[in-house]
């Protein structure tokens, strides 16, 4: 279902989501065939070839997207410019416990 949703709203309007209290944008994506451990949301793995998050079922991996008030880039130089380590919930702010 969420890599239809992306899909479906690529070009405009963009599916979005949270990431550390900022709108993030996701442009690709693509369904992995392991089964999701964790949370839905949770970014599981970090690799040159984009985030895997679990969704609750399955896998997705993410690999384009772009952050508010930033250009449009891969997933992983986002994810490197920002620091950013496997366990981060994407969906929630800061006021919801998400420290990344």
């Amino acid at each position: 279902k969420t890599f239809c949703q992306i899909r479906a709203l690529v070009p405009w309007p963009t599916a979005t989501t949270l990431l550390m209290g900022k709108n993030i944008k996701i442009f690709s994506s693509k369904i992995l065939p392991e089964k999701s451990t964790q949370p839905p949301g949770t970014i599981a793995h970090i690799a040159h070839v984009g985030w895997t998050i679990a969704t609750g079922t399955t896998n997705l991996l993410v690999t384009d997207i772009q952050m508010e008030g930033r250009a449009r880039m891969s997933a992983f130089d986002l994810a490197n410019g920002l620091r950013l380590g496997a366990g981060v919930v994407l969906g929630r702010s800061y006021e919801e416990g998400n420290g990344a």
